[in-house]
């Protein structure tokens, strides 16, 4: 599986980006034909200051879509 993480409007630290890899490690133990995934990481606007996080996985002829904000971008990745 290939796998690319972005960053919006901050800096990727490397702690998060191994969270982010051990996590979607954990994804093939439940589904091996994963193509590709792509995470996206970003911070918001408002003032809450929610982390988001959306995942877009390619498996054969579709494309699986997930997001979530919480206090920090680890609790969003993992809910």
């Amino acid at each position: 599986m290939q796998s690319q993480i972005t960053a919006r409007h901050f800096d990727l630290y490397p702690d998060l980006r191994d969270h982010v890899d051990s996590q979607l490690s954990k994804l093939e133990r439940y589904y091996d034909g994963i193509i590709n995934a792509h995470v996206i990481l970003g911070e918001s606007n408002a003032p809450s200051g929610n982390k988001t996080a959306e995942i877009y996985i390619d498996v054969y002829q579709k494309r699986l879509s997930a997001e979530d904000a919480a206090s920090t971008h680890e609790q969003a990745i993992n809910q």
